[in-house]
């Protein structure tokens, strides 16, 4: 940990973790309401972690998030996490109903943001998330995907 400059709380480096990997630190600016707008995401099914910096959940998430995010580049589905404490992301927090840390969100292909409820954060448990509410959403509504995102984890690698 590092503590901030002017004496403050202590705060890890962790939005830093994520500048060297395929997740896509977002800011509010990426949103449009509740819908991510970042062009890193159109057309694409992703996954949305809003953090805190402080909250042990979400630094035990970094490194599957990582691994994902650089396991599925290639398949069309995108990592996003959103830092609770930059001053800039407290509309969006409200918008999207954040009450605890992680809060956890499906990304739809048009852009739409689903909050998810996990029994745990394993990557098993994101994949089943994406599985489920990929094919879901593909078969009710106009999704620009001919069908859902549905992959594995097979010993150290994902196999969609």
């Amino acid at each position: 940990m590092k503590k901030n400059q002017k004496g403050g709380r202590e705060q890890t480096d962790f939005g830093e973790k994520y500048l060297k990997s395929n997740v896509y630190e977002l800011k509010g600016s990426d949103f449009n309401g509740t819908n991510i707008i970042n062009n890193a995401f159109k057309n694409k099914f992703g996954f949305l972690k809003v953090y805190a910096p402080w909250c042990p959940h979400c630094t035990n998430m970094v490194e599957d998030m990582k691994y994902l995010a650089n396991e599925l580049k290639n398949e069309n589905i995108v990592f996003g996490a959103l830092n609770s404490e930059n001053p800039q992301n407290s509309k969006k927090l409200e918008e999207l109903n954040v009450g605890y840390f992680p809060s956890l969100y499906m990304v739809y292909d048009d852009g739409k943001t689903e909050k998810v409820e996990m029994n745990n954060n394993s990557v098993e448990s994101i994949l089943d998330v994406i599985c489920n509410k990929s094919n879901s959403y593909v078969n009710n509504s106009k999704s620009v995907n001919k069908k859902g995102k549905c992959c594995k984890k097979e010993g150290n690698t994902i196999k969609c």
